[in-house]
């Protein structure tokens, strides 16, 4: 793996090299041995946390209906480079990672494949032997495979945190693994047998952060459901523990930026919501939290009153993000049920342009210079307070 000591912060430049959008499946169990079919989607969830620690690469896929669609496929039949090409293609990436597994004793051989959405081409992996307790370093490798392949250079600081386990106890990822399979049956059942699985698995390795946030991510929609304080601070409490942990995780800002709301602290809630798009900046609810947040505090806001100007500013803001979701949440609804077609939305693979009558309707909304680049689009918000 080849890597270099520049820094691993992403600048918004006209040169930045574009980020590659990676979807990646869970892999096969080819034994269909019961007792590790945990692994399906322990391995995929580890290889996207250890790629997301890439600065060239966006994670895709990770969405309710993206989910459902790799279920049903899986439902009529074996996953093909074809198939994964299509799944890939519904879910606006460039490249998909698939494969499979098999455990024999002590041992298990990792099987991975690199496919390019656009060509349809599939790379096979050299096959990756070696022991379960080793499952950690065995996964380094495809993430590592895939940077090559994909010509990306990584950075010292992104090999070396590439490397650090996110756990060095294999019964703690399995138990999160198996909360991660459990939210995916989209049932109040799924959710409470998750739950339990996270906080297992934080009480064999109080330093698990992928366990902690798992485990306030579901905390957020049941305080939504039930409304209880106690819930909500657990909840933030959850998060908080796992940006201590590892502050590279992307996923607990957002969660963040939303329970942060409900204890009146709006200034971080803002920061949160910042996070989150400095890490994803496909991230669409960060950008509805942050647009949404800026209008709330400067309503709220006495001293410093919003003007009629500036309130129609955050108010086209927020409405035009709220737009692009439905846009996007109608497309994935279209495709699902109507199959793949060759058009695609405005902000396909990490673009983000409006249509002639989208600018009109925006006006308010001033441009930047990065012209709505996904490289960094958070930069060219205004600070705050503006």
């Amino acid at each position: 793996m080849r890597t270099t000591p520049r820094s691993s912060t992403p600048v918004a430049d006209a040169t930045a090299a574009p980020v590659r959008t990676v979807f990646v499946l869970d892999f096969t169990n080819l034994a269909n041995a019961p007792d590790v079919d945990w692994m399906c989607g322990g391995i995929a969830e580890t290889v996207s946390v250890d790629l997301r620690k890439i600065g060239g690469i966006r994670i895709v896929g990770g969405d309710a209906p993206s989910r459902q669609r790799v279920a049903a496929a899986r439902a009529s039949g074996p996953i093909t480079s074809d198939v994964a090409s299509n799944l890939g293609r519904s879910a606006g990436a460039h490249w998909v990672v698939w494969g499979g597994f098999q455990k024999s004793g002590a041992r298990i051989r990792l099987t991975p494949q690199f496919s390019d959405v656009e060509t349809g081409e599939t790379f096979s992996v050299e096959k990756i032997d070696g022991n379960v307790d080793d499952i950690f370093e065995l996964q380094d490798r495809i993430v590592t495979g895939l940077a090559e392949r994909l010509r990306i250079e990584v950075t010292s600081l992104e090999a070396e945190r590439i490397a650090k386990p996110e756990t060095a106890k294999v019964s703690a990822y399995e138990l999160y693994a198996r909360g991660q399979r459990a939210i995916l049956q989209f049932s109040k059942e799924g959710t409470r047998m998750a739950a339990e699985y996270f906080r297992e698995a934080i009480a064999i390795d109080p330093e698990y952060a992928l366990a902690w946030a798992g485990l306030g991510s579901l905390l957020m929609p049941k305080f939504i459901s039930t409304g209880e304080p106690a819930v909500l601070e657990e909840g933030v409490h959850a998060l908080q523990r796992a940006l201590q942990l590892d502050p590279a995780l992307g996923e607990p800002h957002v969660f963040l930026a939303y329970m942060y709301v409900h204890q009146r602290r709006f200034d971080e809630a803002i920061d949160e919501a910042r996070a989150s798009l400095a890490r994803d900046p496909g991230a669409h609810m960060g950008w509805y939290l942050l647009a949404s947040h800026y209008c709330r505090v400067r309503c709220r806001r006495r001293l410093s009153p919003i003007s009629p100007e500036r309130f129609l500013h955050f108010f086209a803001v927020t409405q035009s993000i709220h737009r692009f979701i439905l846009r996007s949440w109608a497309w994935v609804r279209y495709t699902s049920c109507a199959g793949s077609t060759s058009r695609q939305p405005h902000s396909w693979r990490g673009q983000w342009t409006w249509s002639a009558e989208e600018r009109a309707s925006s006006s308010a909304v001033p441009s930047c210079s990065a012209r709505r680049s996904m490289q960094n689009p958070v930069s060219c918000l205004p600070p705050y307070p503006c």
